[in-house]
């Protein structure tokens, strides 16, 4: 028997073993993303109804009190998230009890401060939200900053495989740093698909 011939049979199972494990983790990945899903339609089946006053109200103390970030998570990643801090914790208390925070924070009273709390929102819970009171947003930047967190969040989950996707995430941040620095707004809001990337940073369209 010649040496290729002795060695073919465990080359041969290796090859197997190696397909079998990649298979074995795709069906734990599948499992998770079915399970995360099941999660999430639960999730929303059991959200409560709001009225408009409640939206009304919710939109407009969050424009004046609130804040939308985005930020660098990683790699080429891009992730956002909102919260609120308030020295009233009734004001927590009713955005806390219509959706659910990821983080709730109390920073403890002081000689010179009061206590202050804080609620923030992040993944399908802040897209929630931020879908919830986008009707009722007045001023332009929040309305801009609510609907490319959205986008953004949307591009996460489609995955990252896309070729355009390290220049579609520091197109969001570019566009998302223009929205926050204050004064009048620099640029307007355009999609953050490929073809609208160029045009996000401010450079000519291909």
């Amino acid at each position: 028997m010649s040496y290729a011939e002795n060695t073919s049979v465990p080359f041969e199972r290796s090859i197997f073993e190696k397909q079998r494990a990649a298979d074995a983790s795709r069906r734990c990945r599948d499992k998770k993303r079915s399970a995360r899903r099941a999660a999430l339609e639960l999730e929303r089946a059991s959200r409560p109804q709001f009225t408009v006053a409640e939206l009304a109200w919710a939109a407009g103390h969050f424009e004046g009190e609130g804040t939308c970030t985005v930020t660098r998570s990683g790699g080429h990643h891009t992730s956002s998230f909102v919260d609120l801090t308030s020295t009233d914790r009734e004001v927590i208390d009713f955005f806390q009890s219509r959706w659910s925070a990821t983080s709730v924070r109390t920073v403890p009273a002081n000689e010179r401060h009061k206590a202050k709390y804080s609620w923030r929102l992040s993944g399908e819970r802040m897209r929630n939200f931020l879908l919830d009171v986008q009707p009722y947003l007045v001023t332009e930047k929040r309305k801009k900053l609510f609907a490319l967190a959205i986008e953004i969040y949307d591009a996460r989950r489609r995955g990252s495989r896309d070729p355009n996707y390290p220049a579609m995430m520091n197109a969001y941040r570019e566009q998302v740093a223009a929205l926050n620095r204050k004064g009048p707004i620099a640029i307007e809001y355009q999609s953050g698909r490929p073809d609208g990337v160029a045009g996000l940073l401010g450079g000519p369209s291909a």
